[in-house]
């Protein structure tokens, strides 16, 4: 399914003399299907973290995935939704092959969480070589077993031996054993595919309005609260489409794909139809992936600082301009690697929350598959005793 997103993010190109604060281009890879130097580009805004790119590899129909551990590490760069983290790999003749890791939030029998590495090229070429998984900020590389290697990022982005010695010392073999056969035709290549304003495609599980983003609303009740089902309803009479509900004591938060807040108002009438007690407590926007500025460049936290703040008068717009511009190189960077700075100390709690929730959730599920498969053992034993 192809939708187009470019309505989706406001892009700001801003012209700043300087180089970046970190640049993420790798201008010279050494690709496999190329005897020219290739450019890739590694920096992972929070959109593309919901889906992998899609690649000459997928479009060529040369893909190989092989099966890792997710680090444990690398939970400093979770948050939920994400999926994916860059990963290269280096063939026998030393060729390179770009490659992405596939957070799989469901457990292994091991009781850690899979990483499923999808490498472009063909399953000869890359037997006997090497791949690493590479943090967001490209500082530090991880083998298939969760191994962490510290990474000089500018000699790592320009130097191709260097890289290659890296990868070389710090990956994992790409043994023939550990190959997922069909995994991206079965998994991967059946996800939603969304056009990128900055070109190319994202393959994604996730759909358009949880990458958008919504509202959320509270809504206070003296007597009862009514039941989901209930505000599905209304939502679905006013064709809105409901995102998840949350209930405590006597409010109920309901989130929604919407693209303004007209409908507030349209959604507190029709309750207040059915439960005169209703009184709208709080609203708020919920910003969609789409939005969030990972502020890696200088040009990107210049953007995130000054909020927008134009206006006609242009001396004050200048003078706020000049100091934004003097203090932007030292702004935290509001991204996804592990130097990044979280909001609060709860934004934190809630992505951790998330975390070990979806963690022991999958603990039981698999309790419950080792408990049944020990029941089957038992009875198929007690029934050859029986024969």
């Amino acid at each position: 399914m192809k939708i187009r997103i470019e309505w989706m993010i406001v892009l700001l190109f801003i012209l700043i003399a300087g180089c970046a604060t970190k640049k993420f281009v790798i201008e010279n890879a050494n690709f496999y299907y190329s005897d020219k130097k290739e450019k890739i580009d590694l920096l992972i805004e929070p959109f593309h973290s919901v889906g992998v790119l899609e690649t000459w590899g997928m479009r060529h129909n040369e893909v190989v995935c092989v099966k890792g551990m997710f680090p444990n590490m690398l939970t400093a760069e979770y948050f939920p939704a994400r999926i994916r983290w860059n990963a290269i790999a280096v063939d026998k003749k030393g060729k390179e092959h770009f490659a992405q890791a596939i957070f799989f939030k469901q457990l292994d029998f091991s009781g850690k969480y899979p990483f499923y590495v999808l490498i472009d090229g063909k399953k000869e070429d890359l037997v006997g070589g090497k791949v690493a998984v590479l943090a967001t900020g490209v500082d530090f590389l991880y083998d298939l077993n969760e191994k962490e290697t510290v990474n000089d990022f500018p000699r790592f982005m320009e130097d191709v031996p260097y890289r290659d010695k890296m990868i070389q010392e710090s990956g994992s073999e790409i043994k023939a054993e550990n190959i997922v056969p069909d995994f991206f035709e079965k998994v991967v290549a059946k996800w939603n595919e969304y056009e990128i304003s900055t070109g190319g495609f994202l393959l994604s599980p996730i759909d358009e309005t949880q990458i958008v983003g919504g509202y959320l609303l509270e809504v206070k009740f003296a007597n009862s609260i009514p039941e989901n089902k209930d505000v599905e309803k209304i939502l679905s009479d006013l064709k809105l489409r409901s995102l998840g509900f949350q209930k405590t004591e006597n409010s109920l938060f309901i989130q929604y794909a919407a693209m303004d807040d007209k409908a507030n108002k349209n959604i507190l009438a029709k309750i207040n139809s059915a439960y005169p007690d209703a009184k709208l407590v709080q609203t708020e926007e919920v910003m969609g992936i789409a939005g969030i500025n990972p502020q890696y460049s200088y040009s990107e936290k210049f953007v995130s600082m000054t909020r927008g703040a134009l206006s006609f008068n242009y001396m004050g717009t200048g003078l706020g301009f000049l100091i934004e511009l003097a203090t932007a190189p030292g702004a935290p960077s509001n991204g996804l690697d592990s130097e990044s700075v979280m909001p609060s100390r709860r934004a934190a709690g809630i992505a951790t929350t998330f975390f070990l929730t979806d963690y022991q959730e999958n603990i039981k599920r698999l309790n419950e598959t080792n408990r049944r498969l020990i029941r089957e053992n038992e009875f198929l034993k007690m029934k050859e005793g029986g024969e």
